[in-house]
Formats: structure tokens, sequence, C-alpha cells
């Protein structure tokens, strides 16, 4: 790979890669812009919690062990262990993200949800 050659003419020690799963849609088919995958800024502007994103689309290839789901982002990265990533594609499940954001907002205070969305509350 390209990147790996730069890290050799520089005479740098390169990092370690590795891959995330592909993620597919409900039909099996990877996500694309032609079949109507969303951009993450669009998930943002509809309400969903940074946090919750964030929590989802770490599942979605990996398992931290044991049966939780809701799993801050700071506690992600202590517990994020390569070698829990899965190499099988991880279906999208729009319901789940339903569900998770759901989990942050009944979490959240209504000063964090004010920051969050005001702004767009009073730009409406």
């Amino acid at each position: 790979p390209k990147q790996l050659i730069l890290y050799q003419a520089l005479g740098l020690t390169p990092p370690a890669y590795a891959h995330i799963p592909l993620i597919v849609g409900s039909d099996r088919a990877r996500l694309s812009k032609r079949t109507g995958a969303t951009a993450v800024a669009d998930y943002r502007d509809v309400g969903y919690l940074p946090e919750a994103f964030v929590n989802y689309l770490a599942l979605l290839g990996w398992a931290p062990g044991g049966n939780r789901e809701c799993i801050p982002p700071t506690e992600i990265v202590e517990l994020f262990d390569v070698a829990r990533v899965r190499k099988a594609a991880a279906q999208f499940d729009q319901q789940k993200l339903d569900w998770l954001n759901g989990q942050y907002i009944k979490q959240a205070t209504v000063e964090r949800l004010t920051d969050l969305f005001a702004e767009r509350l009073i730009a409406k």
C-alpha cells in the first residue's frame, strides 16, 4: 500500500492498520449513496445524539463482551480490542439506532439537549 511506502521513504515505523467490516443494509447489499445511504451529518440534523451514533457504529463491527449496549464513547475507547472486531459484514439496523438514541436522550440533561438543539429549533 502507498501509505507504507511513504513511511519507509521517510524512515518512519508505520502504525498497525486494521479494517472494520463492510456495513450492509437490510437487503445485505453494501451501503452507498446510490442506494440511499445517509451522511453522518444528516443523522445529526434529525436529532441523533453524537454519543448514541458513535456507540451504534462501534457496535456494528465490534463486540465488547457482555450484554451491554449503551457504552459511552470514552468507555468504548478503553474497552476496544481489535481482536474483537468481526470479519463478517455488519447489517445496519435503523430500529436499533433509534432505540439506542432514545436511551441516550432519556439519560441526557435538559441543558445538554438544549445545547444540542436550541439553534436548530430557533432557526425553524
